[in-house]
């Protein structure tokens, strides 16, 4: 039978993902696809559709988000050393944790620019790691100093904040916040980019490997050397589309159980909790927790 789609303007979970009526919690794992690359991936980046990963032997590969197929492969000039990996809407940006540097380019794998790092780590990985563009300014994660950095596209330092976890890695960019994922404590963090503070945290798919994150304008993507999978992961704000079970033809008889269903559809959706009001509460109670540690008297305290 035919299924219509309509457009539902909140920030709910996906219909045809979630199939229990209760709306799934920020961290759940919605998908796993396998990794069908011929190398381990860490950075990856989303784009047109399609999840991009670098491979550790500097190759760029499109993947299907659906079912984890190769679609294309960029050769790059590097053998090897390429951790976060992101993209402006013009080009590829990657992270190359051997020399500290972050390089841009083209879709035909040619280096068209890069610049330097505050990192000046000496060894032969240098800590240099995730990577994102924020629409107008690239963030990365630096784990030998413990940072945070959002950089022009020369190289000069915007801000920093420190990282909350040990081991800084994976960054991704949703539009107004960082969510970052650290090796050491195997958390994904949403972070303030304004002033470093973490608003909530859940454990990772996968508590080994290294590991980067994506977002597709609906769900984080985690990536990692550890397992041959790609997790969708729900963050409570899924814009998107609710899918009508059931169209009926005027003159011809619809059975209860399918009316039933189509408002049974409509009803999820009106009724789940919009995904920004979660955000903002969330918000509200960690800039409590910073006024009380400091301030453990006041009437907001008690």
């Amino acid at each position: 039978m035919m299924k219509k789609v309509i457009a539902i303007g909140f920030c709910l979970s996906i219909l045809f993902v979630i199939t229990d009526p209760a709306r799934a919690k920020v961290g759940d794992v919605l998908k796993v696809i396998p990794d069908l690359m011929a190398d381990n991936d860490v950075g990856i980046t989303y784009k047109d559709s399609s999840l991009w990963a670098a491979g550790h032997n500097g190759t760029l590969y499109q993947i299907n988000p659906e079912n984890g197929a190769v679609l294309s492969t960029i050769k790059t000039q590097f053998s090897h050393g390429l951790m976060g990996l992101s993209n402006d809407g013009n080009h590829f940006w990657v992270v190359n944790h051997q020399d500290g540097k972050i390089y841009e380019i083209d879709y035909g794998g040619n280096t068209v620019s890069s610049f330097s790092t505050p990192n000046t780590d000496g060894g032969t990985e240098k800590g240099v790691e995730g990577l994102t563009w924020d629409g107008k300014y690239f963030w990365y994660a630096d784990s030998s100093l413990g940072k945070l950095y959002q950089m022009d596209k020369s190289g000069n330092i915007i801000s920093q904040c420190n990282t909350p976890g040990r081991s800084a890695q994976g960054l991704t960019w949703d539009g107004s916040y960082l969510w970052h994922f650290d090796f050491v404590t195997h958390l994904i963090y949403q972070i303030n980019p304004a002033n470093g503070i973490v608003i909530q945290s859940f454990n990772a798919p996968y508590n080994g490997g290294e590991g980067d994150l994506a977002f597709d304008g609906v769900h984080l993507w985690f990536s990692t050397n550890g397992t041959k999978s790609l997790y969708q992961i729900d963050i409570g704000c899924s814009n998107t589309v609710a899918i009508k079970p059931y169209t009926f033809a005027a003159g011809k008889p619809a059975k209860a159980d399918e009316v039933n269903a189509n408002f049974d559809t409509l009803y999820q959706k009106i009724n789940a909790p919009d995904c920004q009001i979660q955000s903002l509460q969330t918000q509200v109670q960690a800039l409590k927790a910073i006024v009380c540690q400091d301030h453990p008297t006041a009437d907001v305290c008690k």
